[in-house]
């Protein structure tokens, strides 16, 4: 749910999720909840090397997957890299099938549920 701020700014995003260890793994009655607080204009970017290192990636597909988790298009990442847009391409169909994923949307939701923005 949101928390909306006294200024402009965007509103505080909060997150309960329930927190129990049903497989006893603990051996202990833990139960709870974990309430993660999100700042929507201050959210840390991603440092993808353990991904990377994860999945194999070489240099060249971890800064294209960089820009790409940054939101950049293929004629962008292709720009900003000097390279061309095929070249791109073919990089980012390479992360996506170490990745073991078919879109770049799924790519993100990887990284994401991989390399949670915490510091």
């Amino acid at each position: 749910f949101a928390i909306p701020r006294r200024s402009d700014a965007a509103p505080l995003m909060v997150e309960v999720a329930p927190l129990k260890d049903s497989a006893a793994e603990l051996d202990l009655a833990l139960e709870g909840a974990m309430v993660t607080l999100i700042d929507p204009a201050s959210v840390p970017p991603i440092n993808i090397k353990r991904f990377a290192a994860a999945y194999g990636l070489t240099a060249a597909e971890s800064a294209v997957c960089t820009l790409l988790l940054a939101g950049c298009t293929i004629p962008e990442v292709a720009e900003r890299r000097g390279t061309s847009p095929v070249t791109v391409k073919n990089q980012a169909g390479a992360i996506m099938a170490k990745a073991g994923v078919g879109r770049r949307s799924d790519l993100v939701r990887l990284i994401l549920r991989v390399l949670p923005p915490v510091t």
